[in-house]
């Protein structure tokens, strides 16, 4: 009875034993099978990015290919395509030399061809260049070659009325310098321009103290003083239609005051 017992106790030991073989056995086995699965997993994410980016490749060498074939296809004409390319080889755009070895020879090509073809209009060649040239009125505008202002647009005949009174404190600044150093013009108001069309203010009191370049005053150079004291009246013909109003310059003092009345 004892030696049966020891033989099945030795049995179920040698059971364990095998079975603790068999988990040693199969745990390295499954992380080999992992390790494969995510290397085939890898391989194959790989072979659809590299399959996606033959395939944009492919469909740009199509298109280019296309482009290609269409201006071969549109320059099939062979008279029209040497038209062409006489008409641009002849025209400047393209240099005399097909070869070069500096950078400076190419920034002296471009500028030739801005010198060539940007070139300012000029008045009097019998073509309105809109819009660096536009009718004339005053001193803007070209006569020539696109008319006075007065036959297609509305203009305005004005009357600038300007009163003065240079006198001064003794003591001050005397009233000739006064005179000498103050100006005024006739130029568009800051809410303005010389095609917007507006009524002319009439009545306008208000004189305006503001430095100005004169660039879009009517009277080129500014308008000085004659005298201490007294009335300036000017009627202008054609002004465009607008807001215009008197600008003064270096009157310190406020010594003058006038009306642009249409």
């Amino acid at each position: 009875m004892k030696e049966l017992e020891e033989d099945e106790l030795g049995k179920e030991m040698e059971g364990e034993e095998d079975m603790a073989d068999e988990n040693a056995e199969s745990g390295p086995l499954d992380g080999k099978f992992a390790k494969k699965v995510v290397n085939e997993l890898y391989e194959r994410y790989n072979t659809l990015r590299e399959r996606k980016s033959a395939y944009k490749d492919l469909v740009l060498f199509l298109i280019y290919v296309s482009f290609n074939l269409s201006m071969l296809y549109l320059q099939r004409d062979a008279s029209a395509a040497y038209s062409v390319v006489s008409t641009i080889q002849g025209s400047g755009l393209t240099p005399q030399d097909t070869e070069t070895s500096t950078v400076a020879s190419i920034y002296e090509h471009i500028q030739t061809v801005i010198d060539t073809f940007w070139v300012n209009p000029v008045c009097g060649d019998d073509k309105c260049e809109d819009p660096f040239e536009f009718a004339f009125y005053g001193r803007f505008g070209c006569k020539a070659d696109c008319g006075t202002l007065g036959d297609f647009d509305a203009v305005t005949p004005i009357q600038v009325d300007l009163y003065f009174d240079f006198h001064h404190a003794q003591g001050s600044t005397p009233a000739t310098t006064l005179m000498q150093d103050a100006t005024w013009n006739l130029c568009p108001a800051d809410d303005s321009s010389f095609f917007d069309v507006f009524n002319i203010k009439a009545n306008k009191t208000k004189i305006k103290h503001i430095f100005t370049d004169g660039t879009a005053c009517y009277f080129e150079d500014p308008q000085t003083y004659a005298s201490l004291e007294g009335h300036i009246n000017v009627v202008i013909a054609d002004v465009p239609d607008g807001e215009w109003e008197i600008v003064a310059q270096a009157d310190n003092f406020r010594k003058g005051r006038g009306a642009v009345r249409d």
